[in-house]
């Protein structure tokens, strides 16, 4: 689990910090499971905002 929390397609998602990568990869679990979650979900982690929350969806949904 640790490497997939090192190397992450979350990464690349701007305005993504590597304490808000490990904070959504600890809430959601997997990439996968973020892919899933609704921006709404995404931004009642604290540190994220709705509009991040947005781009957030809308790179993981462009990633396939």
């Amino acid at each position: 689990m640790k490497r997939r929390i090192a190397e992450s397609v979350l990464d690349q998602c701007p305005g993504i910090t590597e304490k808000r990568k490990l904070q959504l990869l600890s809430r959601f679990g997997s990439v996968q499971r973020l892919k899933k979650a609704t921006p709404g979900q995404i931004s009642a982690l604290e540190g994220i905002s709705q509009r991040l929350a947005e781009q957030i969806v809308k790179f993981l949904a462009e990633r396939g």
